[in-house]
Order: C-alpha cells, then structure tokens, then sequence
C-alpha cells in the first residue's frame, strides 16, 4: 500500500470521493484538448468510471485516483496504478493539472516530485501512455524523461504511445 500524503511535500493528497466531482469537473473541462485527442467529450459520470477502472490483472487495492488540493481546491489529479505492469513499475493511467496552474512550471515540479517519491518508495520505473496526436502531452512527458518502449497502440480508435522513465 502506497503512502499518498508523501506524494507531494507542497499539497494535501489524498482519494478523489463522489465529493469532489464538482472540483473535478471543474478541473477536466478546462481541458478540452486532452479529450479531443481521446475522441471522447468529458462527463461527471467520467469520475465514478475512471475510479473504478483498472488494467487486467489489478485488483482495486493497486489502484489510487488521486487528488492534489492547495486548501480546498484541487489543483491536480492523478491515478496511479501500483505494480504495473510489473511489481518495479508505478503505472501512471491519468495525470492532468488544473488550467488555472499550468505554464508556471508547477507540473513539472508535481510530477517531479510524485517520481523522486515513486523511486523512495521502491519503484524502478514509472510508465504511461499518452495520445499521438497529442503533441502537448507528448512534449511534457518527453521532457520528464519518458521514453517511447514501442509502436503507438490503438484502443478504442486512439493510437496511445506507451512511454517509460527508469527512476
């Protein structure tokens, strides 16, 4: 079971619950262009969903959908799956920061902290996948380190390149 509060020394992290949706909302409408590249429009009834999602073979103790509140707002969110796909790999399925708080550098700081704190806790890699048309994404994580491990894959109609980033 992974410590969440240590995931970030700057925000309260804890479990995104059925009370947050508002904020959430809030937080995923702002960014269109993530669900653009998805061919998908984003709904409240997404939250419920994406908390109970998980890659095969994962029970939802592995799974942490969480979020990173300064005070009472939420500033980001993430879902982080432990031990996948192997027990050395921390499987980020979703990060996204609020519009209020991007091109400050704070995402950059957020998940370079979240992977200093994989890495404390055991982890060797962190992967994820991202939409490869998605050129934004593509660039942010490319610049965190992450590397493309093969062809993009299509799910759903989307080709998602796989990315990886020893720790």
């Amino acid at each position: 079971m992974l410590s969440v509060k240590e995931l970030s020394s700057i925000y309260d992290v804890r479990p995104l619950e059925s009370s947050d949706a508002q904020a959430y909302d809030h937080l995923c409408r702002g960014n269109p262009d993530y669900y653009q590249h998805l061919h998908k429009s984003f709904s409240p009834q997404s939250l419920e969903k994406e908390m109970l999602r998980l890659p095969v073979g994962k029970q939802i103790e592995d799974k942490y959908y969480l979020g990173f509140f300064d005070n009472d707002q939420l500033v980001a969110v993430l879902d982080l799956i432990d031990g996948y796909p192997d027990n050395a790999t921390a499987f980020i399925g979703f990060f996204m920061l609020s519009t209020e708080f991007q091109g400050q550098g704070m995402g950059s700081q957020l998940i370079g902290e979240i992977l200093k704190m994989l890495k404390a806790m055991g982890f060797r890699k962190a992967r994820l996948g991202f939409a490869a048309t998605n050129q934004k994404a593509r660039d942010f994580w490319i610049q965190k380190g992450f590397r493309a491990v093969s062809h993009a894959i299509v799910q759903n109609g989307v080709a998602i390149v796989p990315a990886e980033k020893v720790l």
